[in-house]
Protein backbone atom coordinates (compact mmCIF):
# COMPACT_ATOMS: atom_id res chain seq x y z
CA UNK A 1 0.00 0.00 0.00
CA UNK A 2 1.07 3.58 -0.59
CA UNK A 3 0.05 7.09 0.42
CA UNK A 4 1.58 8.73 -2.65
CA UNK A 5 1.96 6.02 -5.32
CA UNK A 6 5.75 6.31 -5.12
CA UNK A 7 6.77 4.87 -1.75
CA UNK A 8 5.25 1.44 -1.03
CA UNK A 9 4.93 -0.73 2.09
CA UNK A 10 3.81 -4.31 2.74
CA UNK A 11 1.51 -3.09 5.49
CA UNK A 12 3.66 -2.95 8.62
CA UNK A 13 3.17 0.82 8.82
CA UNK A 14 -0.51 0.25 9.72
CA UNK A 15 0.01 -3.03 11.56
CA UNK A 16 -1.37 -5.05 8.63
CA UNK A 17 -0.03 -8.02 6.68
CA UNK A 18 -0.92 -7.46 3.04
CA UNK A 19 0.77 -10.61 1.76
CA UNK A 20 -1.26 -13.55 0.47
CA UNK A 21 0.69 -16.51 1.82
CA UNK A 22 0.35 -20.32 1.69
CA UNK A 23 -2.25 -21.46 4.20
CA UNK A 24 -3.90 -24.59 5.57
CA UNK A 25 -3.16 -28.16 4.49
CA UNK A 26 -4.88 -28.23 1.09
CA UNK A 27 -4.40 -27.03 -2.45
CA UNK A 28 -2.55 -23.78 -1.51
CA UNK A 29 -0.50 -25.01 1.45
CA UNK A 30 2.83 -24.92 -0.44
CA UNK A 31 2.45 -22.32 -3.14
CA UNK A 32 0.59 -19.06 -3.78
CA UNK A 33 2.14 -17.78 -6.99
CA UNK A 34 1.80 -15.97 -10.32
CA UNK A 35 -0.87 -13.39 -9.53
CA UNK A 36 -2.99 -11.70 -12.18
CA UNK A 37 -5.33 -8.82 -11.34
CA UNK A 38 -8.22 -7.74 -13.55
CA UNK A 39 -11.11 -5.30 -13.18
CA UNK A 40 -14.40 -7.16 -12.79
CA UNK A 41 -17.60 -5.05 -12.68
CA UNK A 42 -15.97 -2.20 -10.81
CA UNK A 43 -13.94 -4.38 -8.46
CA UNK A 44 -10.40 -5.76 -8.57
CA UNK A 45 -10.26 -9.54 -8.89
CA UNK A 46 -7.09 -11.55 -8.26
CA UNK A 47 -6.32 -14.93 -9.83
CA UNK A 48 -3.39 -17.00 -8.55
CA UNK A 49 -1.91 -20.50 -8.74
CA UNK A 50 -1.84 -23.05 -5.94
CA UNK A 51 0.52 -25.96 -5.33
CA UNK A 52 2.53 -27.26 -8.27
CA UNK A 53 2.24 -24.11 -10.34
CA UNK A 54 -1.55 -24.42 -10.31
CA UNK A 55 -1.67 -28.20 -10.62
CA UNK A 56 -3.89 -28.42 -7.53
CA UNK A 57 -6.08 -25.47 -8.47
CA UNK A 58 -6.37 -21.81 -9.31
CA UNK A 59 -7.64 -19.38 -6.64
CA UNK A 60 -9.50 -16.10 -6.88
CA UNK A 61 -10.10 -13.26 -4.45
CA UNK A 62 -12.14 -10.08 -4.78
CA UNK A 63 -11.11 -6.74 -3.26
CA UNK A 64 -13.57 -4.88 -1.08
CA UNK A 65 -14.43 -1.42 -2.48
CA UNK A 66 -13.52 0.06 0.92
CA UNK A 67 -10.51 -0.57 3.13
CA UNK A 68 -10.29 0.45 6.80
CA UNK A 69 -6.92 0.92 8.50
CA UNK A 70 -6.46 1.90 12.12
CA UNK A 71 -4.99 5.29 12.91
CA UNK A 72 -3.64 6.60 16.17
CA UNK A 73 -6.29 8.78 17.74
CA UNK A 74 -9.81 8.98 19.02
CA UNK A 75 -11.46 5.64 18.04
CA UNK A 76 -10.73 6.51 14.40
CA UNK A 77 -9.97 4.52 11.25
CA UNK A 78 -8.99 5.73 7.79
CA UNK A 79 -11.37 4.48 5.09
CA UNK A 80 -10.00 4.39 1.54
CA UNK A 81 -11.79 3.66 -1.76
CA UNK A 82 -9.22 2.80 -4.39
CA UNK A 83 -11.67 2.65 -7.30
CA UNK A 84 -13.17 6.04 -6.42
CA UNK A 85 -9.80 7.58 -5.44
CA UNK A 86 -11.43 8.79 -2.21
CA UNK A 87 -10.88 8.63 1.52
CA UNK A 88 -12.72 9.40 4.76
CA UNK A 89 -12.14 9.29 8.50
CA UNK A 90 -14.57 7.07 10.42
CA UNK A 91 -14.87 7.68 14.16
CA UNK A 92 -16.34 4.58 15.70
CA UNK A 93 -17.73 5.42 18.15
CA UNK A 94 -17.46 9.18 18.42
CA UNK A 95 -19.83 9.18 21.41
CA UNK A 96 -21.84 6.71 23.50
CA UNK A 97 -24.63 7.51 25.92
CA UNK A 98 -28.10 6.79 27.27
CA UNK A 99 -30.96 8.70 28.85
CA UNK A 100 -29.20 8.61 32.23
CA UNK A 101 -26.02 10.27 30.91
CA UNK A 102 -22.90 9.68 28.82
CA UNK A 103 -20.15 7.07 28.75
CA UNK A 104 -17.67 8.63 26.29
CA UNK A 105 -17.31 11.65 24.03
CA UNK A 106 -15.55 12.79 20.85
CA UNK A 107 -12.42 13.87 22.72
CA UNK A 108 -11.74 10.68 24.73
CA UNK A 109 -10.51 7.91 24.86
CA UNK A 110 -7.57 7.17 22.58
CA UNK A 111 -7.71 3.44 21.85
CA UNK A 112 -5.55 0.72 20.30
CA UNK A 113 -7.11 -1.17 17.40
CA UNK A 114 -6.35 -4.88 17.00
CA UNK A 115 -6.13 -7.13 13.94
CA UNK A 116 -6.68 -7.74 11.18
CA UNK A 117 -7.69 -11.34 11.86
CA UNK A 118 -8.03 -14.06 9.21
CA UNK A 119 -11.25 -12.43 7.94
CA UNK A 120 -9.68 -8.97 7.76
CA UNK A 121 -11.55 -7.74 10.84
CA UNK A 122 -10.09 -4.98 13.00
CA UNK A 123 -11.55 -4.17 16.42
CA UNK A 124 -11.08 -2.39 19.71
CA UNK A 125 -12.61 -2.71 23.18
CA UNK A 126 -13.00 -0.16 25.95
CA UNK A 127 -14.20 0.14 29.52
CA UNK A 128 -13.58 3.34 31.48
CA UNK A 129 -11.10 3.14 34.32
CA UNK A 130 -11.31 5.53 37.27
CA UNK A 131 -8.44 7.54 35.77
CA UNK A 132 -10.14 7.74 32.37
CA UNK A 133 -13.45 8.73 33.95
CA UNK A 134 -11.71 11.58 35.75
CA UNK A 135 -10.11 12.68 32.49
CA UNK A 136 -13.49 12.69 30.77
CA UNK A 137 -15.20 14.75 33.46
CA UNK A 138 -12.39 17.29 33.87
CA UNK A 139 -11.65 17.79 30.18
CA UNK A 140 -12.01 21.43 29.13
CA UNK A 141 -14.74 20.57 26.62
CA UNK A 142 -16.73 18.68 29.27
CA UNK A 143 -16.49 21.64 31.63
CA UNK A 144 -17.47 24.09 28.90
CA UNK A 145 -20.42 22.01 27.72
CA UNK A 146 -21.57 20.88 31.16
CA UNK A 147 -21.11 17.20 30.24
CA UNK A 148 -21.11 14.49 32.89
CA UNK A 149 -19.82 10.93 32.40
CA UNK A 150 -20.10 7.72 34.37
CA UNK A 151 -18.94 4.09 34.25
CA UNK A 152 -20.92 0.92 33.83
CA UNK A 153 -20.40 -0.41 30.30
CA UNK A 154 -17.86 -2.23 28.21
CA UNK A 155 -18.04 -2.11 24.43
CA UNK A 156 -16.44 -3.72 21.40
CA UNK A 157 -16.32 -2.04 17.95
CA UNK A 158 -15.71 -4.29 14.91
CA UNK A 159 -15.04 -3.55 11.21
CA UNK A 160 -14.82 -6.32 8.59
CA UNK A 161 -14.33 -5.96 4.80
CA UNK A 162 -17.24 -7.15 2.65
CA UNK A 163 -18.13 -7.35 -1.04
CA UNK A 164 -19.96 -4.03 -0.83
CA UNK A 165 -17.68 -2.18 1.59
CA UNK A 166 -17.41 -2.69 5.35
CA UNK A 167 -19.56 -4.67 7.78
CA UNK A 168 -19.82 -3.02 11.19
CA UNK A 169 -20.62 -4.47 14.59
CA UNK A 170 -21.00 -2.83 17.99
CA UNK A 171 -21.46 -4.81 21.21
CA UNK A 172 -22.24 -3.29 24.62
CA UNK A 173 -22.29 -5.07 28.00
CA UNK A 174 -23.97 -3.49 31.03
CA UNK A 175 -21.58 -4.07 33.95
CA UNK A 176 -23.65 -2.09 36.46
CA UNK A 177 -26.58 -2.95 38.72
CA UNK A 178 -29.05 -0.60 36.99
CA UNK A 179 -30.80 -0.42 33.63
CA UNK A 180 -29.52 2.04 31.05
CA UNK A 181 -32.35 3.37 28.88
CA UNK A 182 -32.14 4.03 25.14
CA UNK A 183 -28.42 3.34 24.74
CA UNK A 184 -27.21 5.08 21.58
CA UNK A 185 -23.89 5.06 19.75
CA UNK A 186 -22.74 8.00 17.59
CA UNK A 187 -20.41 7.11 14.67
CA UNK A 188 -19.06 9.75 12.26
CA UNK A 189 -18.09 9.39 8.59
CA UNK A 190 -16.32 12.64 7.75
CA UNK A 191 -13.25 14.49 6.49
CA UNK A 192 -13.82 13.19 2.94
CA UNK A 193 -11.91 13.79 -0.25
CA UNK A 194 -13.13 16.81 -2.21
CA UNK A 195 -15.24 14.64 -4.53
CA UNK A 196 -17.42 13.65 -1.58
CA UNK A 197 -17.97 17.11 -0.10
CA UNK A 198 -21.47 18.49 -0.70
CA UNK A 199 -21.63 22.20 0.06
CA UNK A 200 -25.14 22.71 -1.35
CA UNK A 201 -26.56 19.49 0.23
CA UNK A 202 -27.91 18.32 -3.13
CA UNK A 203 -25.99 15.01 -3.27
CA UNK A 204 -26.67 13.85 0.30
CA UNK A 205 -29.84 11.81 0.79
CA UNK A 206 -32.12 10.31 3.41
CA UNK A 207 -35.34 8.34 2.96
CA UNK A 208 -38.55 10.21 3.79
CA UNK A 209 -42.21 9.70 2.86
CA UNK A 210 -41.24 11.20 -0.50
CA UNK A 211 -38.64 8.49 -1.09
CA UNK A 212 -34.94 9.28 -1.45
CA UNK A 213 -34.75 12.98 -0.62
CA UNK A 214 -31.78 15.34 -1.06
CA UNK A 215 -31.11 17.21 2.16
CA UNK A 216 -31.42 20.61 0.46
CA UNK A 217 -35.13 19.78 0.06
CA UNK A 218 -35.68 19.27 3.81
CA UNK A 219 -36.24 21.57 6.78
CA UNK A 220 -32.87 22.26 8.40
CA UNK A 221 -33.98 22.39 12.03
CA UNK A 222 -33.53 25.06 14.67
CA UNK A 223 -29.81 25.81 14.55
CA UNK A 224 -27.23 26.81 11.97
CA UNK A 225 -28.59 25.33 8.70
CA UNK A 226 -25.13 24.06 7.77
CA UNK A 227 -25.85 21.16 10.14
CA UNK A 228 -28.97 19.38 11.38
CA UNK A 229 -30.42 16.03 12.43
CA UNK A 230 -33.46 13.95 11.52
CA UNK A 231 -35.43 11.68 13.84
CA UNK A 232 -36.31 8.27 12.41
CA UNK A 233 -40.06 7.66 12.68
CA UNK A 234 -41.04 5.50 15.64
CA UNK A 235 -37.68 5.94 17.42
CA UNK A 236 -36.60 7.61 20.62
CA UNK A 237 -34.01 10.30 19.77
CA UNK A 238 -30.68 10.65 21.52
CA UNK A 239 -30.98 12.15 24.98
CA UNK A 240 -27.61 13.92 24.98
CA UNK A 241 -26.74 15.15 21.49
CA UNK A 242 -25.28 18.62 22.01
CA UNK A 243 -28.17 20.94 21.17
CA UNK A 244 -25.80 23.88 21.55
CA UNK A 245 -24.02 22.60 18.41
CA UNK A 246 -26.70 20.76 16.42
CA UNK A 247 -29.78 22.81 17.22
CA UNK A 248 -33.31 21.42 17.34
CA UNK A 249 -34.10 18.51 15.02
CA UNK A 250 -35.52 19.00 11.54
CA UNK A 251 -39.29 18.78 11.20
CA UNK A 252 -38.69 16.30 8.36
CA UNK A 253 -38.87 12.68 9.50
CA UNK A 254 -36.72 9.88 8.12
CA UNK A 255 -38.49 6.61 7.36
CA UNK A 256 -35.30 4.52 7.18
CA UNK A 257 -31.93 4.52 8.91
CA UNK A 258 -29.71 5.14 5.87
CA UNK A 259 -27.84 8.30 4.89
CA UNK A 260 -26.03 8.45 1.54
CA UNK A 261 -23.85 10.76 -0.53
CA UNK A 262 -22.95 10.69 -4.22
CA UNK A 263 -19.63 11.90 -5.61
CA UNK A 264 -19.47 15.19 -7.50
CA UNK A 265 -19.23 13.38 -10.84
CA UNK A 266 -22.15 11.08 -9.98
CA UNK A 267 -20.16 7.89 -10.56
CA UNK A 268 -20.07 6.64 -6.97
CA UNK A 269 -22.26 6.69 -3.87
CA UNK A 270 -21.22 6.02 -0.28
CA UNK A 271 -23.81 5.17 2.35
CA UNK A 272 -24.19 3.89 5.88
CA UNK A 273 -26.97 2.38 7.96
CA UNK A 274 -27.57 0.14 10.99
CA UNK A 275 -30.20 -2.45 11.94
CA UNK A 276 -31.92 -0.10 14.40
CA UNK A 277 -31.45 3.64 13.93
CA UNK A 278 -32.90 6.48 15.99
CA UNK A 279 -31.51 9.56 14.17
CA UNK A 280 -29.51 10.74 11.16
CA UNK A 281 -27.07 13.65 11.38
CA UNK A 282 -25.45 15.86 8.73
CA UNK A 283 -22.83 18.59 9.11
CA UNK A 284 -21.34 20.33 6.09
CA UNK A 285 -19.09 22.84 7.85
CA UNK A 286 -15.59 23.35 6.47
CA UNK A 287 -13.95 21.09 9.03
CA UNK A 288 -16.24 18.05 8.96
CA UNK A 289 -18.41 17.42 5.84
CA UNK A 290 -19.78 14.45 7.80
CA UNK A 291 -22.76 12.11 7.83
CA UNK A 292 -24.00 9.94 10.71
CA UNK A 293 -26.41 7.03 11.06
CA UNK A 294 -26.99 6.65 14.81
CA UNK A 295 -27.92 3.15 16.03
CA UNK A 296 -29.86 2.45 19.19
CA UNK A 297 -29.39 -0.64 21.35
CA UNK A 298 -32.58 0.04 23.33
CA UNK A 299 -32.87 -0.42 27.08
CA UNK A 300 -29.99 -2.44 28.55
CA UNK A 301 -30.71 -4.21 31.89
CA UNK A 302 -27.92 -5.13 34.34
CA UNK A 303 -25.64 -7.90 33.11
CA UNK A 304 -27.10 -7.93 29.60
CA UNK A 305 -25.04 -7.82 26.40
CA UNK A 306 -26.45 -6.52 23.14
CA UNK A 307 -25.06 -6.17 19.60
CA UNK A 308 -26.18 -3.99 16.70
CA UNK A 309 -24.94 -4.52 13.13
CA UNK A 310 -24.27 -1.89 10.50
CA UNK A 311 -22.86 -1.36 7.03
CA UNK A 312 -20.73 1.17 5.21
CA UNK A 313 -20.96 0.68 1.44
CA UNK A 314 -19.55 2.19 -1.73
CA UNK A 315 -21.10 1.46 -5.11
CA UNK A 316 -20.61 2.50 -8.71
CA UNK A 317 -23.95 4.18 -9.27
CA UNK A 318 -26.49 6.42 -7.57
CA UNK A 319 -28.17 6.49 -4.17
CA UNK A 320 -30.79 3.91 -5.18
CA UNK A 321 -28.02 1.39 -5.88
CA UNK A 322 -26.34 2.07 -2.53
CA UNK A 323 -29.63 2.01 -0.61
CA UNK A 324 -30.39 -1.48 -1.90
CA UNK A 325 -27.16 -2.74 -0.30
CA UNK A 326 -28.00 -1.16 3.08
CA UNK A 327 -31.20 -3.13 3.69
CA UNK A 328 -31.26 -5.41 6.75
Amino acid sequence: ESDDGIHWRRGAHYGDNLQLAPVGDGWERQMVEYPSVIEDRGRLRLFYCGNGYGGTGIGTAVASPLRATATQGLCRVRVVAGDACARWDYRFPEALGCEEGQFKSDYYPIVDWHGPDANGMIWHEWEASDEELASLNTHKDAVRRGDSFFKGIRYRAMITPSLDGLDLGFTVMNLSDRTFHNVTMFPCLGSPSDEFKDDDWGRTYIVTHKGLTPLRDTDRGGGDPIRTHYIVEGSRPMAHYGEWFWGAASTARATAGAILRSSADGRFTVGTAWERVCELYHNEDERHHCIHSVPTLGDLPPGETRTVLGRLVLVRGGPDDALARLAF
